[in-house]
């Protein structure tokens, strides 16, 4: 239980501390990587404290609680009360996690064969390269990205027809960016990982910023097109041109975008090896426990292993 307690630690405080509020979207890689991990340890840490829980091992630093647990389970001789606790914890994480999610991908798919139905398919030759491009009237965002296997990309009508060359491009290549990037994929872990703790504090925070990073892999993705200043001056412009009126939306964080593209100033040598040392470290937390557990759920499974100690 005391590696669990470390782990579900680990992750809260990582999730609390968020890299994008003290790095400015310098290493939105390590970021998005670090804040997924943080977000496992804390299901998987919980998950620890509850196999402890259960077997009555609160302060050993040994594989026996999984044992003790695992040959109740077997012998048919868990408790009222333990089954209670495991019910409580299925409800409150997985299955809240599940059904946010669930209702989640239905709200997207109402929304795109909403607009599908609305749009029309601009002549283009990204349609031929990365799915079709679906002009909108009434977007309220310049651009966005929908469905998880085969994205669509979905621009105002107004803002295509307002905008330069250059400002279609860089929107367009900032779409190309999250469907090379699967980021559809990654939001969707990251909202279930984050809908399942959403109780505790600061998570709602992480996962905006775990969205706000995703943006920021977007806009680099469109800044090997075009260099770094340009990008983020189109996007400036776009955001205070009032076509459409929320300018680059909520999620995309347009004055933050903006400056981390204009000002392009490196991360410090000192936070890189912070941000790499914090990812290695729940990453190891992480790739022990899952290794532990795929030996302990081999061929024959041996109640002396346990994936959480």
């Amino acid at each position: 239980m005391i590696h669990s307690l470390m782990l579900l630690a680990t992750g809260i405080a990582m999730v609390w501390w968020r890299p994008c509020r003290s790095r400015g979207g310098k290493a939105p890689r390590l970021a998005v990587a670090l804040l997924l991990t943080s977000l496992s340890a804390i299901w998987l840490g919980s998950l620890g404290v509850l196999v402890g829980l259960l077997s009555r091992q609160f302060l050993v630093f040994t594989p026996a609680a999984c044992g003790v647990v695992w040959r109740q389970l077997v012998a048919g001789q868990v408790s009222p009360w333990q089954l209670a606790l495991v019910a409580v914890w299925l409800a409150a994480i997985p299955g809240r996690a599940t059904w946010a999610l669930v209702a989640d991908l239905r709200r997207n798919r109402r929304l795109l064969q909403g607009l599908v139905a609305a749009g029309r398919i601009l002549d283009h030759p990204d349609n031929t390269r990365h799915g079709h491009i679906l002009a909108v009237p009434g977007l309220s965002t310049p651009a966005l990205t929908l469905g998880l296997l085969r994205p669509i990309v979905v621009v105002d009508e107004g803002f295509w027809t307002h905008a330069t060359p250059v400002q279609r491009d860089i929107v367009l290549a900032h779409e190309r960016g999250h469907i090379c990037g699967r980021h559809a994929l990654i939001d969707a872990a990251g909202r279930f990982l984050a809908a399942g703790i959403a109780p505790l504090p600061k998570v709602s925070q992480a996962d905006a910023c775990l969205r706000r990073h995703l943006e920021a892999l977007a806009d680099d993705f469109a800044a090997r097109r075009h260099d770094r200043k340009t990008v983020g001056i189109a996007l400036g412009r776009i955001a205070l041109a009032a076509y459409p009126a929320v300018g680059l939306g909520v999620a995309g964080a347009s004055l933050w975008r903006v400056e981390r593209l204009v000002t392009n100033s490196p991360l410090r040598r000192r936070d890189h090896v912070l941000l790499w040392a914090m990812l290695s470290s729940v990453a190891i937390g992480l790739a022990m426990s899952v290794a532990e557990a795929a030996h302990a759920l081999g061929p024959v499974i041996d109640p002396a292993y346990c994936p959480f100690w």
